[in-house]
């Protein structure tokens, strides 16, 4: 393990002095460290021994440019990172790591064998087992748990390394904790035996048996944030402590947590994951045979949490990922779309949405929300639970989607996704540059947000209202989403964004319901879904029933909802826009014996491209003197018929 930062400092200064035997010694203290390093991630003992040669190297020839020596062992291990990356990206992107060839049968550990004695477990097959538990695991997240298991690194250490946050690398750590935990599982491993487990491992990746004897696993690191204090345990006497601390880490293994899982969703902000795409037909234009229309690397940033707006980045590959096709950028600025072929970047309307037209799912979502949306689409629905030769995992604590199994390419074999949500650069969400521009956009999406009109009516009632939409998340900062409705000319419904209000005839709050609720069922692009999307994804919030029907290719879909309002069937009917990413109309049904059974009316919304036309119509709206509005709910997507009631 990594010693006290300040333990070397004085030799690295006298290194980087030019001292000759303090740079020999510093260079055969970092080149077991390195190497085992190295061999953990990489699983690859040849090429482990040329990727530490080749940073040690580079340590020696950049020590000078070192401007903190107490920090020398985060320099060491983020150059070896950088090496060990680069080979992967060299490699392929996500090639698949050549293990021993130790057939499943000879992984599975009797349950006889388990109960009593750990010790009983050969050293060399517990060792063999968690080579194999290593292999399915991310390369990030082997990392991180060489970093804190066998350096017992800080995890500020481990964000220096990894280039990313403290607050990342924890997040990393605890989803490689567990992913590795549950490959051990589907090895016949037990709990109890976990620390055994990574100490054989541990030994098994050093250079020599005289290192392999210095290996220790930082019981801190297995207990983190169930037990208290500092625990070191050497790997060595590590099967035999296992028989004493069995109960203790099983029990532990039940009845701890990862922290407050709620306090996880808040800290969480980006997520970083590779799907293949599955093609409708038996072959495509682009991969001959393939199913796949190729691997889609998506990286989503939440600037002010999950629950709010996202920035997206996809990268579309060949199946294996060794060739990079076309790509999208969605930052707070524009839609980007890049033509890898004529190295032209187009600046678009509209924000991504899913080419077989099913509804954009992201991996917080939760299981029952995917269930129920899988449910209305069918198999080829792009929800986030099992379905046919596609599995899933999830986190038992925050619900969030941690791994996915997909074996329907049979070109391509089981290809696993596993969903990182460490910090990322921000920069990776950058608009495209050094390529030629064409700007598609009309004057209000280059603009970035817009007034909008709506007018139409309701049962008996005319409605009329105007509103402000922002495009992108940076415009909403500066021009937020709001909404007045009248009807009959008197003005009924107030979203401020601060609440939303129906409004008697006296002028004041009837119903008060969350600030933007009113933007239910309508378009929301700066949250970064396409109107069609956020329209689906409202209803199946509600679990209310949709469904999708293309009226014109790339131009026009209209999605239907099918609903209940204090006993009586509703049906509302959205009409949306595809290549400008707007809503044009909703037409409203309802009926005693059936949905459809009367029209009760329509509203229609048009969008103002030029400002010459606003005049004093569009101000936004004051607040309503309301209780205190904290806490209320969100309104129903089928608020509208709300003002069937309103005359």
């Amino acid at each position: 393990m990594i010693e006290s930062e300040g333990a070397h400092v004085e030799l690295v200064r006298r290194a980087q002095a030019g001292e000759k035997e303090s740079v020999a010694a510093l260079a055969e203290l970092a080149r077991e460290k390195v190497y085992s390093y190295i061999n953990r991630v990489t699983l690859d003992e040849d090429r482990s021994q040329d990727l530490a040669q080749e940073t040690l190297l580079a340590i020696l020839k950049s020590l000078e440019t070192l401007e903190r020596p107490d920090r020398f062992w985060p320099w060491v291990f983020r150059i070896a990172t950088n090496k060990t990356r680069q080979y992967f990206r060299a490699e392929s992107r996500r090639r698949a790591l050549q293990m021993s060839a130790i057939e499943d049968a000879h992984l599975q550990v009797s349950s006889e064998r388990q109960g009593g004695q750990v010790t009983s477990l050969a050293r060399k097959e517990l060792a063999q087992i968690t080579h194999a538990a290593m292999a399915q695991i991310d390369e990030r997240h082997r990392m991180v748990l060489a970093l804190r298991f066998f350096e017992d690194m800080p995890h500020a250490n481990i964000a220096r390394v990894l280039g990313c946050s403290e607050l990342g690398a924890r997040t990393t750590f605890f989803r490689a904790k567990h992913a590795l935990m549950r490959e051990l599982r589907r090895r016949g491993l037990h709990k109890g035996v976990f620390v055994a487990a990574l100490g054989a491992f541990g030994q098994a990746t050093v250079s020599s048996e005289a290192s392999a004897a210095l290996v220790t696993v930082s019981a801190s690191a297995t207990s983190e944030t169930l037990l208290g204090g500092l625990l070191s345990i050497k790997a060595k006497a590590a099967a035999a402590a296992a028989i004493v601390l069995t109960t203790t880490l099983a029990l532990m293994w039940h009845t701890g947590r990862l922290g407050d899982s709620h306090s996880a969703k808040r800290d969480v902000r980006f997520v970083h994951f590779v799907h293949q795409s599955m093609s409708s037909s038996s072959g495509n234009a682009d991969f001959g045979s393939s199913r796949s229309m190729g691997a889609y690397e998506q990286w989503y940033y939440f600037p002010d949490g999950i629950d709010g707006p996202f920035l997206f980045r996809m990268q579309r590959w060949n199946p294996e990922q060794t060739a990079k096709l076309c790509w999208w950028v969605q930052n707070g600025q524009a839609n980007y779309y890049v033509n890898s072929a004529d190295n032209t970047v187009y600046v678009q309307n509209r924000n991504l949405y899913n080419g077989n037209y099913c509804t954009e799912i992201l991996p917080f979502d939760s299981e029952q929300f995917c269930q129920f949306v899988r449910q209305v689409e069918g198999d080829e629905s792009n929800a986030m639970t099992d379905g046919p030769g596609v599995s899933y995992e999830r986190d038992p604590e925050t619900g969030f989607a941690v791994a996915r199994v997909d074996t329907r390419f049979e070109d391509i074999g089981p290809f696993k996704t596993t969903y990182d949500y460490a910090d990322l650069e921000v920069s990776l969400f950058d608009a495209p540059a050094g390529m030629r521009v064409v700007d598609e956009r009309d004057e209000m999406h280059k603009r970035g947000w817009t007034y909008f009109r709506v007018a139409g009516r309701l049962g008996d009632n005319t409605v009329s209202g105007v509103g402000q939409v922002p495009f992108v998340h940076g415009a909403s900062k500066r021009r937020s989403a709001w909404l007045k409705l009248s009807v009959n000319g008197r003005l009924a419904a107030v979203d401020n964004g601060a609440e939303a209000c129906l409004l008697d005839s006296a002028g004041t709050a009837a119903k008060v319901y969350a600030g933007g609720s009113f933007f239910t069922g309508l378009a929301r692009p700066w949250t970064g879904f396409h109107t069609l999307d956020t329209i689906r994804r409202d209803a199946a919030q509600e679990r209310i029933w949709f469904s999708t029907a293309v009226v014109k290719p790339y131009e026009k879909v209209e999605v239907v909802i099918v609903g209940d309002r204090d006993g009586v069937q509703c049906a509302a009917r959205y009409s949306v826009d595809m290549n400008n990413d707007l809503l044009e109309k909703i037409e409203f049904w309802m009926g005693k014996d059936g949905p459809f059974e009367r029209a009760v009316g329509e509203l229609v919304l048009s969008y103002l491209d030029e400002l010459d036309e606003a005049d004093g119509e569009f101000l936004m709206p004051e607040r309503v003197a309301v209780p205190e509005s904290r806490g209320y709910q969100k309104a129903s997507i089928l608020w509208p018929f709300q003002l069937l009631d309103a005359s």
